[in-house]
């Protein structure tokens, strides 16, 4: 005690003083805090990101430098050209981006992100592309994480933030996809297990304890992914999520971004039969233009602005599907 006051009493006397002294250095102090929080909290990176590379930045394509059509193919010989895919990347470089380097291209349903697991983007590094890759399965993240030039994102694209279900098949990797996304003939194909939490057309009622083939998942929209990643202008998008195209698709900002070329599966046996003009409608509503509506399992769109410098030359004729392409040179 000091005349009576406690320590309390004191401390309590000695801060009123320095408040009416100088509440301007208290207001600094505090916003110095402030600050200094906020950038600690900024560096935790939001869960659903596998990697953001330090050099990842919007870029524009350029010419290759490729003098003849011989020197292109030898950069692009050991291109692995699948048979279970439809090579979508394969002829968007040939019909489209001939010759380019430097773009950034994305693809939605990229799983391990390499042609292990048919992720066709991958050969698009050999020419200095930048990748933004997105997968929802939750068994595919440490993948994504090891690739080192690659955007990539382990979560499922939503209209908000939320959690999802993301169904396993063991026996068949390809046909995995979140359920509420999922066409009932496709549960009922491939994830038959699943039918009975169904309580409406993507509704379902989940027990306590998930069972074994379903894992929760974040789910995040679209323009979230592009906005972290600092891109307004994607080349070219694929986006291959088995029933959930549509919906993928209406959580962009298409004002805030402009993509050159979209590729959409829009195959009917696991969608509605009029699932194809529905995307065709919605994209056409938005400034793109039909390429082609059925070429395999795709539909093919360009944004309007979008004019291609040139094709590869010597084109065999099955490889000219493409209408309403704009060159340069036209």
């Amino acid at each position: 005690r000091e005349k009576g006051m406690t320590v309390v009493d004191k401390c309590a006397s000695h801060l009123s003083i320095m408040i009416v002294i100088s509440p301007q250095l208290l207001c600094c102090i505090y916003y110095v805090i402030a600050f200094s929080m906020t950038r600690v909290v900024g560096h935790v990176p939001p869960s659903w990101l596998a990697n953001n590379p330090d050099n990842f930045r919007q870029t524009e394509m350029v010419d290759g430098g490729f003098e003849s059509k011989r020197e292109y193919d030898r950069a692009v010989k050991n291109w692995v050209v699948s048979h279970v895919t439809n090579n979508e990347v394969w002829y968007a470089m040939q019909l489209l981006f001939y010759g380019k380097k430097s773009g950034i291209s994305m693809e939605l349903g990229a799983l391990s992100g390499t042609m292990t697991t048919r992720c066709e983007t991958e050969t698009l590094e050999k020419f200095q592309w930048q990748r933004i890759l997105v997968e929802a399965n939750p068994l595919y993240k440490n993948s994504l994480t090891a690739l080192k030039q690659a955007f990539s994102v382990s979560a499922a694209i939503c209209n908000s933030s939320q959690i999802l279900h993301y169904a396993i098949n063991t026996k068949d990797p390809y046909v995995n996809g979140i359920v509420e996304f999922m066409h009932p003939n496709f549960i009922k194909t491939f994830h038959s297990q699943l039918k009975q939490y169904s309580s409406g057309e993507s509704s379902f009622k989940w027990p306590t304890t998930l069972p074994p083939s379903v894992v929760e998942i974040p789910c995040i929209s679209m323009q979230t992914v592009l906005s972290t990643a600092g891109i307004t202008h994607v080349n070219l998008w694929l986006l291959d999520t088995e029933g959930a195209e549509f919906s993928i698709l209406q959580t962009v900002d298409w004002q805030a971004v402009i993509f050159d070329i979209l590729i959409v599966e829009t195959e009917v046996k696991n969608r509605s039969k009029t699932y194809a003009l529905e995307v065709k409608r919605y994209l056409e509503e938005r400034g793109y233009v039909l390429l082609a509506l059925k070429r395999g399992r795709n539909s093919w769109y360009r944004h309007k602005s979008f004019v291609t410098a040139s094709k590869a030359p010597g084109l065999p004729n099955y490889m000219h599907f493409l209408k309403n392409v704009v060159y340069a040179n036209d």
